[in-house]
């Protein structure tokens, strides 16, 4: 009787309500459903960028009074939301919200702490980091028609490939 009350308490407060049937079985469904709670991993080394209310989680039935086809479901989940970069070879980010989401702030947060090598390309001028090598694209130029050490026709040919790349024309 313990087991099926304990494995109850578990499906009830995780949502694992497919799992009922196997109340039944008590003390041999007991360690399978411990087997089926899977927490997030909450790594609190690298870079921490805010709090973890809730996680998304895979379920099967719903018994609220509102039902929808939906496989997935909020579970509560408090904890701090970190990323360690250094852990990968060769990490590339992106960082995408609308005009005034704090994009460039995360962006400079994110090189601040973090001991990063990274190229920024500040089109805006928005990046006033201390000890960066700045390169202003204002000064340097480049002439398109230079030949830079080929023939006249390799470079044009060059050229006129990168046009064709650029605005999606046919043979050139």
């Amino acid at each position: 009787i313990l087991g099926i009350l304990i494995s109850y308490i578990i499906v009830i407060l995780l949502n694992y309500t497919y799992l009922i049937p196997l109340q039944l079985l008590s003390w041999i469904s007991l360690p399978y459903i411990l087997s089926q709670v899977e927490l997030p991993s909450l790594d609190l080394e690298g870079i921490c960028f805010g709090k973890i209310e809730a996680v998304l989680k895979k379920t099967h039935l719903s018994f609220h009074r509102i039902r929808t086809n939906s496989m997935y479901k909020w579970s509560p989940l408090n904890g701090k939301y970190c990323i360690n970069i250094n852990d990968n070879k060769n990490f590339n980010m992106i960082i995408l919200g609308t005009s005034g989401s704090g994009k460039s702030f995360l962006a400079k947060k994110i090189l601040e702490v973090g001991k990063l090598n990274y190229t920024i390309f500040d089109v805006h001028g928005e990046y006033d980091i201390e000890g960066i090598k700045r390169l202003d694209a204002s000064k340097i130029s480049i002439n398109p028609l230079s030949l830079l050490g080929q023939s006249p026709r390799e470079r044009s040919l060059e050229v006129a490939y990168v046009l064709k790349s650029l605005f999606n024309l046919g043979n050139i």
